[in-house]
């Protein structure tokens, strides 16, 4: 079964939902040079698309809730700040650094 970037990006985001355009943006700011309906989803892309993913789930660590029209989904910060830390670790990359959690330096040189 072959499915998209946009495809791929949209199950990752699970059981978050986010708009198309949104998630285009995402996939280029994250390196791939164009998305198309139909570009086709594969293992070189998966750092892409996890970088992707964690632009837009970023996004909704700033809202409690969210509601268009009849349908509403609210937001567990601290589950999807968690789901952010595993797509990292699944991509390489630092969650601390992504997530801008600070870290304890050595400060005895101002003493």
């Amino acid at each position: 079964m072959e499915i998209t970037v946009l495809e791929a990006l949209m199950a990752e985001l699970e059981p978050y939902t986010a708009a198309q355009v949104v998630c285009k943006k995402a996939l280029i700011d994250a390196g791939l040079s164009e998305v198309a309906n139909d570009t086709p989803y594969t293992s070189d892309c998966k750092k892409i698309v996890a970088t992707a993913a964690i632009k837009v789930l970023k996004k909704f660590l700033v809202l409690s809730s969210e509601s268009l029209g009849k349908s509403s989904q609210s937001y567990d910060t601290k589950e999807l700040r968690k789901r952010i830390k595993e797509l990292c670790a699944d991509a390489g990359l630092d969650a601390d650094e992504i997530l801008e959690i600070p870290t304890i330096t050595d400060g005895s040189m101002y003493w």
